[in-house]
């Protein structure tokens, strides 16, 4: 039965179809032997930018060009051709962004695509025409596609190092012939010069660059610097540098002031780029010490007289060395007696012409102060004795004494409650015992 049969016929139907397309495509077997044309089928070229499309095509050989051949480049839209570029034949129209660019009587059909817009996407054909001879290559028709602009600048890799000055170059994308763009650099760095220029190559074509210097330092690290390029049409791209700036610095101590018994931790805290070798000694003898990222440290645990000296840490990188020294001054009481006496290195000699001062100062204040305050004291107890005694006086004198008895009356309780002190007692005592001598000699 026939459709028993009906896989094999299927087989060597498509079979048959992908010989037959092969051979209308031209890739077995041409058409027209002798006419070939070879280039690529599909261009992408960015808005703003250019792109250089190499072509080349043959003609039978027995058939020649004439020198001043005339070869043209179609656009085809909904089926019709429009001229857009051609050579040898000034009354064709072109679009101004579409240039034939070669020697067409040698067979080069190469062209060039200047600052697209979107209506330029479109596929596109060559032809030449040589007096009677004219042929138009249909079997490779390149279909151009516009894009927005996406290529950016690039700025050059320079080692940026803290201190030395560096030229950094901003380079715009694209090589073209009629396109000149502008340059802005922003960022925090201070230019201290700007140049722009351009090197032509020999198609014609440029490339354009912008160059910036500057002195970098540390408060640039890690701050970004911009290279914007503007085109026509107001198409802007740009690129970001996050600036990479190498040093070597420490943070700097003069002089550590310790009493016995102390702890101190002494850290040498280093900001490299790139990273230092840190090291720590003691009067020229390298020091246990505890590394930790770019900090270097010593402790110095129960300080005694032997901790004293110069501390000096030392850091370095393919930029530099430097150092940074710590004094460690011990302060406690000196074993030989008096400040006076002293040793020249210890620390009450160093200084005893701001120690004694300060210390003979305060005395001397607080002993005036004292005397001051005795002195006010021993004045008022002046006053108060010296007003009980004129009181007492006062009182005798006011009594009526008429005899001797009439005087000895009065006597005790007068002194027992108005005099306090013994003399006054001693007193009354003595005129008593007279009375009684006086009373024996009468009788």
């Amino acid at each position: 039965m026939w459709y028993k049969n009906f896989p094999v016929l299927v087989d060597s139907f498509l079979f048959l179809f992908l010989i037959g397309s092969q051979l209308w495509s031209g890739n077995v077997c041409e058409r027209y032997p002798g006419y070939k044309i070879t280039t690529s089928r599909s261009v992408v070229v960015q808005r703003g930018l250019c792109a250089h499309v190499p072509c080349s095509f043959t003609i039978p050989s027995d058939k020649k060009l004439f020198k001043n051949v005339t070869g043209i480049w179609y656009r085809f839209s909904n089926d019709t051709g429009y001229t857009i570029a051609s050579k040898n034949n000034p009354k064709l129209q072109t679009n101004g962004r579409f240039f034939l660019t070669g020697n067409v009587a040698s067979g080069n059909c190469s062209y060039y695509i200047e600052n697209p817009i979107p209506a330029d996407m479109a596929t596109y054909m060559f032809r030449f025409e040589s007096g009677p001879l004219l042929f138009s290559y249909r079997d490779i028709e390149p279909y151009v596609n516009v894009t927005e602009l996406t290529d950016r600048p690039t700025i050059s890799t320079e080692r940026l190092v803290d201190g030395k000055e560096v030229t950094l170059t901003c380079t715009s994308p694209g090589r073209c012939r009629n396109i000149k763009p502008q340059f802005l650099w922003t960022g925090k760095i201070t230019i201290t010069k700007q140049k722009n220029y351009n090197k032509t190559y020999q198609d014609g074509s440029r490339t354009f660059y912008s160059s910036i210097t500057f002195t970098p330092t540390q408060l640039y690290h890690k701050s970004p610097l911009y290279c914007k390029v503007t085109f026509k049409q107001d198409l802007i791209t740009l690129v970001r540098k996050s600036l990479n700036i190498e040093c070597v610095d420490t943070n700097d101590t003069n002089s550590v002031i310790v009493m016995e018994g102390d702890t101190i931790t002494l850290r040498c805290i280093v900001n490299s780029n790139p990273k230092a070798s840190i090291y720590w000694y003691k009067d020229d003898f390298v020091v246990n010490q505890t590394r930790s990222y770019q900090t270097a440290s010593v402790l110095l645990a129960n300080v005694t007289p032997s901790d004293a000296g110069r501390f000096q840490c030392f850091a370095g990188n393919e930029h530099g060395v430097i150092n940074a020294t710590v004094h460690i001054i011990y302060y406690g009481i000196p074993l030989d007696g008096f400040p006076g006496e002293a040793s020249e290195d210890s620390f009450l000699y160093k200084y005893r012409n701001i120690i004694l001062p300060a210390t003979i100062v305060p005395v001397g204040l607080l002993l005036l102060l004292a005397l001051l305050v005795f002195a006010c004291w021993r004045k008022r107890q002046n006053k108060l004795k010296s007003a009980e005694t004129e009181d007492t006086y006062t009182s005798l004198r006011k009594l009526d004494i008429t005899s001797i008895y009439d005087q000895l009356k009065p006597v005790s309780p007068v002194h027992t409650t108005t005099i306090a002190s013994d003399e006054g007692a001693s007193n009354d005592y003595e005129n008593i015992e007279s009375i009684q001598k006086f009373q024996k000699q009468t009788h």
